[in-house]
């Protein structure tokens, strides 16, 4: 049965031509986790139905890592929207009760489609992550690795490239990834474990932006290992990243930005602006458009003296775009921070907004999925103290971005989450109980 689909977009500038023809539009090279699959099913043969499989186009490549337990198997055959997938690396060539292998196919057409795996045996419990991938250098991997025995698993590339490896391990022994070598470049960890399976699986996916050499994971002779690098063009991009800043202290009941950075343009992406304002009186927001595009609300909280707001929109077009945010009346100030992001959906996670006068207000039990992302926005009506923000997960809050507008604070950031939780709470402090505003917003 399909699982969760996980969103993460990595970037950089390059032409791509459409699948069928047409003009070539400016888009980025790209990784994007699509799906995390699991099934509990005892067969041979397995169909994965309906898959994500993003944007059609002519240099789409969809990666495959797999994971199984059951009886003494090997993977035989594995087809992605009836391509026939090359294998590229495994954890081990013998029958074996569990195994990890790497797989991957040029799938040029179609936006959803089938994956079967077709096995030597039965097997009980199978796990598939899925990638999309465009822009890759070249159209084989640069360097592949496996390993069953008490050895760590190694790889090397010359440049730029991203590494894809996995392990899986039929004992509780978590493998220790060897991140300490290696500068990974703004592309985190996709989450480990998984309980359903009884069975203890780790798959990743990273960036580097410079050559990668020597080891990636760790030795445990209980594990079945197996990596693929993949040369880049160049580096590359985050799931979500801020582009770009705006304030502005005039009064008006329309706020309209010059041209603002919204990042490359590439398939799956959706741009984020989390704006704060303030007002004599309570305001409503009539519209929002982001480079002409109509932008969605997500998340809103007004008080009296201001309020904050998310809002998002798909289709706009081009690394650059006006912002234009119509309230019911007049505001005073408003100030906003935009995003870059490519989750797997557009749909958001969750969203929770707050506001109380307070010295801590906190935006609580924000849901979040492991390889997702959480876009935040506060704001205090007083400039006289200084406002901080923080998250409460596992993962630290990023590019935390703080903005002054005469006596109106604003802070912006997201966090980058590896873990499944209900319960991440957002906090904006200062030193006073002054009106404040909240909002965040999560996806996958």
């Amino acid at each position: 049965m399909p699982g969760l689909s996980l969103g993460l977009g990595l970037g950089l500038q390059r032409r791509v031509k459409a699948a069928g023809g047409g003009p070539t539009p400016d888009t980025s090279a790209s990784v994007i986790p699509i799906a995390l699959l699991t099934d509990t099913t005892n067969d041979s043969t397995h169909t994965f139905n309906g898959v994500n499989f993003g944007t059609p186009s002519a240099d789409r490549i969809i990666v495959l890592e797999i994971a199984w337990r059951g009886s003494s198997t090997t993977l035989d055959a594995v087809s992605i929207g009836g391509v026939t997938a090359t294998r590229a690396s495994r954890g081990t060539a013998s029958a074996s009760g569990n195994n990890s292998e790497i797989y991957y196919a040029e799938v040029p057409s179609g936006s959803t489609g089938d994956i079967v795996l077709q096995f030597s045996a039965s097997v009980s419990r199978k796990l598939v992550k899925s990638f999309i991938c465009y822009g890759l250098s070249g159209s084989v991997p640069e360097d592949v690795s496996g390993t069953s025995g008490n050895s760590d698993l190694s790889l090397a590339s010359a440049g730029p490239a991203v590494l894809f490896a996995l392990w899986n391990n039929a004992l509780s022994t978590v493998s220790t990834w060897l991140d300490g070598p290696y500068e990974i470049d703004r592309f985190a960890d996709l989450g480990s474990g998984t309980t359903s399976l009884s069975a203890n699986f780790g798959m990743r996916a990273y960036s580097k932006a410079t050559a990668i050499t020597g080891d990636v994971l760790d030795s445990n002779a209980s594990q079945k290992k197996a990596a693929m690098v993949w040369p880049l063009p160049s580096p590359i991009e985050g799931r979500c990243e801020i582009t770009d800043q705006f304030s502005d202290a005039t009064d008006q009941t329309t706020v309209t930005t010059a041209a603002l950075d919204i990042g490359s343009d590439k398939p799956g992406r959706m741009v984020v602006v989390a704006f704060a304002w303030a007002a004599a009186a309570s305001r409503t927001i009539s519209s929002v458009t982001i480079g002409g595009v109509t932008a969605t609300a997500v998340a809103v909280n007004a008080t009296a003296s201001g309020g904050v707001a998310i809002y998002k929109a798909s289709g706009v077009t081009g690394t650059s775009a006006s912002v234009v945010v119509t309230f019911s009346g007049t505001v005073t100030r408003c100030s906003g921070t935009l995003y870059r992001t490519t989750p797997a959906s557009t749909t958001e996670v969750d969203a929770v907004n707050a506001g109380a006068s307070s010295s801590t207000l906190a935006v609580d039990d924000v849901e979040c999925k492991a390889g997702g992302f959480v876009i935040m926005i506060g704001r205090e009506a007083s400039s006289s103290t200084t406002v901080t923000t923080s998250w409460n997960g596992v993962d630290s809050l990023r590019m935390d971005k703080a903005i002054t507008t005469e006596t109106m604070q604003s802070r912006a950031g997201f966090v980058l989450t590896s873990e499944d939780a209900v319960s991440g709470d957002l906090s904006i402090a200062s030193g006073t109980a002054n009106a404040k505003n909240g909002a965040a917003a999560s996806w996958l």
